[in-house]
């Protein structure tokens, strides 16, 4: 409910209130390849479709220092300016990366007693530059199946890793993240890891899920909406916030995408333990994937799974025009995110802001 009244609670005398939403509580973005940043047309279409995004590559750390002691967030930087620049947040991929092919080289040739203290620079440097900037951090990714760092330096590395970006950034939100997750049935074995790093003292804010299709000969296997809700319950026993951190669906047929795309948006957006979902990447020319993961074709134009993509955005926001009750309230469901109401008041135009939740 809406009330439109004066400073002592009185009704105004007013017709009706035009409602616009501004930005969705829930998450929809993508993640930023920085390679595109003097691609336009990417650009437009990044901030007319996404809210959220996190770089593809330019802050991790294999990236950020490919020498050692030579560090080096410039590209990362320049995607933190656009996207601050057009109000869209930002997660924060992986700082650390559990598969060996990950690490930087130098870091892999290290002894014992070197990597701790590279690691431990890695956390400090990288966390204190993006502290504020970032509203969460991918730890350490991928540790269910990949185990560099524990094979190394024993699995007590893992719960120092979060400790170390609890200590130099407390307010960012500390995730683990691994794939097949939900799109196979690996949600205990994430269970059992959050339980283990917390039984070591780390602190685990919320539960990264990667939602990349695994293909089934030339289809990608089909996963459908009830399996999906059953596996994210799965997940909801944790009592954690869940985001699905990277999306995408490798089909020749777009039709089977923009089925593919339907089924896994319209199950995270309706779970109430779900908070965000990012797409892998958007266009065909630019994807690791190729063109068959798309949703917008080489010449900017939607295909099908586009189309659906957007049909969904459309749908999933509250606009209009409303008239008040005799109490000058407006009852309406609406979902959740910032809006502005506009009224038109002894003949002046009033705005204000208001936050559902």
């Amino acid at each position: 409910m809406l009330t439109v009244s004066d400073e002592n609670g009185c009704p105004l005398s007013v017709d009706h209130v035009e409602i616009s939403q501004l930005r969705r509580h829930f998450a929809f973005g993508s993640c930023f390849n920085k390679n595109q940043l003097k691609n336009q047309q990417y650009l437009d279409f990044f901030k007319n479709n996404f809210e959220w995004a996190v770089h593809e590559n330019a802050a991790k750390w294999r990236q950020n220092e490919w020498t050692q002691g030579s560090v080096n967030y410039e590209d990362a930087d320049a995607v933190l300016s656009f996207c601050h620049a057009n109000d869209i947040r930002m997660r924060g991929p992986c700082l650390f990366w559990a598969n060996p092919i990950r690490v930087p080289d130098w870091a892999q040739s290290l002894t014992d007693e070197d990597l701790v203290s590279a690691v431990d620079a890695r956390i400090e440097n990288a966390v204190t530059h993006f502290r504020g900037q970032f509203h969460h951090w991918d730890v350490n990714n991928e540790m269910i199946t990949n185990r560099f760092f524990s094979d190394r330096l024993g699995d007590g590395i893992r719960s120092q890793m979060f400790r170390g970006v609890l200590e130099f950034d407390p307010d960012v939100v500390k995730m683990v993240n691994d794939f097949n997750v939900i799109t196979s049935n690996r949600q205990p074995a994430l269970l059992h890891l959050v339980e283990s790093l917390e039984s070591e003292g780390a602190v685990v804010d919320a539960l990264g899920v990667q939602g990349h299709l695994p293909k089934q000969g030339h289809l990608p296997k089909p996963v459908s909406g009830e399996l999906l809700l059953s596996r994210l319950d799965n997940l909801a026993s944790a009592r954690k916030p869940i985001w699905i951190t990277e999306y995408d669906c490798i089909a020749s047929e777009v039709g089977v995408r923009a089925d593919a795309l339907e089924v896994i948006f319209t199950a995270a957006f309706s779970h109430p333990a779900v908070d965000g979902l990012l797409m892998w990447g958007f266009g065909a020319d630019q994807l690791n994937n190729g063109p068959d993961a798309a949703i917008v074709n080489s010449d900017w134009t939607l295909n099908a799974a586009g189309i659906r993509f957007q049909e969904r955005m459309d749908r999933w926001e509250t606009h209009g025009d409303f008239s008040l009750d005799p109490d000058g309230a407006i009852q309406l469901r609406a979902f959740h995110g910032d809006y502005r109401a506009t009224v038109i008041h002894d003949g002046q135009q009033v705005r204000i802001l208001v936050r559902t939740c």
